[in-house]
């Protein structure tokens, strides 16, 4: 019996040894496996970096290239209008305008880095303009104060709600149509062709401190470089890079569906006036194409270029590690686009149409979960 007992303990001994290895090495294991649960582990890093360079090399500057041109085109088209004020050359002017416009929008998934840091995003396109400002400048033909001057307490310029697109548009355009030229005042084509000459100068610190070394102050290596490179305190890793590039494309889902569209709806249900008026673009009648291009600025950051020119993407990131969130982000990003053009154009005249305009706000709230999932996917949450 003694010698029974004894080995029954002694192998009882040998189990709690063997379960207390088994639980060690599950612990080991696990540790294991969670250190692998990172954007470094879980993707190719050199496919990674060829993603980064194609949205820097083949979204952001050929898109901001794409802009300058226009907007010199743009500042052209008006001087000419200046010089002589036909109606050919409104007319021109106006589709200088829209052509410009573009571009703009479909930039708009990337409006960080110069474009927030230089101020250059409220400089272009602060949106709802300063009336009451415009007005008096253009009574007292006060011109100086189109330029920067002085900051606020909240590190805002004045200028910034009296220039830019929407000036320009406002100057231009009446109901959604070229405005009679015999109508346009001296002063009125003067400051417009202030305000277009400076939105050629932002847009071109724009193009230059994305793609060009040295070219504007404060980018010795230009932001382009730096985001590719990613060895700086702002960029340090392609991690980090892919996630503000996923990030860009969440804020502007957002502003699309909640802002853009879902401000001026909510508001036009309590003050119809102020509704309409809080409508982007509604001189020009360009709302819906502008929410189109900024859900285009989202399909080419994600998909590795502009169209005709794409390369490794983070979709190609994204689906090789999770196939079916590549897809549900692909599928969202078609059907923002397909809810936003079912609201009947003008988007400022039809403001009852709640249907479309609800599935609108659906699809773009969709889109930006689709994004945060992709996000979440490559573990950059």
């Amino acid at each position: 019996m003694k010698t029974c007992n004894w080995i029954q303990q002694a192998s009882k001994a040998l189990l709690c040894l063997t379960l207390a290895c088994s639980f060690t090495a599950c612990d080991e294991d696990n540790v294991e496996v969670s250190s692998r649960n990172t954007f470094e582990d879980l993707v190719d890093q050199t496919m990674a970096q060829e993603a980064v360079d194609a949205y820097v090399d083949r979204t952001v500057i050929p898109t901001y290239l794409e802009m300058k041109n226009k907007v010199s085109d743009l500042q052209n088209a008006v001087t000419r209008f200046v010089s002589a004020k036909t109606q050919t050359n409104l007319d021109a002017a106006c589709d200088a305008w829209r052509a410009a416009r573009e571009p703009w929008e479909e930039s708009e998934a990337f409006l960080f880095g110069p474009a927030d840091y230089e101020g250059l995003d409220p400089s272009i396109d602060s949106w709802p303009l300063e009336m009451t400002e415009i007005n008096a400048i253009l009574e007292k033909q006060s011109w100086n104060e189109l330029e920067d001057g002085d900051e606020n307490a909240d590190g805002e310029l004045s200028a910034w709600g009296v220039r830019g697109f929407h000036t320009l548009e406002y100057l231009l355009f009446d109901a959604g149509q070229p405005r009679t030229a015999e109508n346009v005042t001296a002063a009125e084509a003067q400051y417009a062709q202030i305000v277009a000459a400076r939105l050629l100068k932002d847009t071109e610190t724009l193009y230059y401190a994305w793609s060009a070394d040295g070219k504007v102050e404060g980018y010795s290596t230009s932001f382009g470089n730096e985001m590719k490179a990613h060895n700086t305190r702002r960029y340090g890793s392609l991690a980090v890079v892919v996630g503000q590039i996923l990030d860009g494309c969440i804020d502007i889902a957002g502003e699309v569906g909640d802002a853009k569209i879902g401000e001026p709806y909510n508001l036009y249900k309590t003050d119809k006036t102020a509704g309409v008026l809080a409508v982007e673009s509604w001189y020009s009648w360009n709302s819906l194409t502008d929410y189109t291009n900024n859900i285009i600025s989202i399909e080419n950051a994600y998909l590795g270029g502009r169209p005709g020119n794409r390369h490794t993407s983070v979709s190609d990131l994204v689906k090789s590690v999770n196939p079916d969130a590549d897809t549900q982000l692909k599928d969202a990003i078609k059907n923002a686009m397909v809810m936003i053009n079912t609201i009947p154009a003008p988007f400022r005249n039809n403001l009852t149409k709640d249907a479309e305009i609800e599935d609108a706000m659906d699809a773009c709230a969709d889109l930006a979960d689709a994004l945060t999932r992709a996000k979440g996917v490559l573990k950059l949450d």
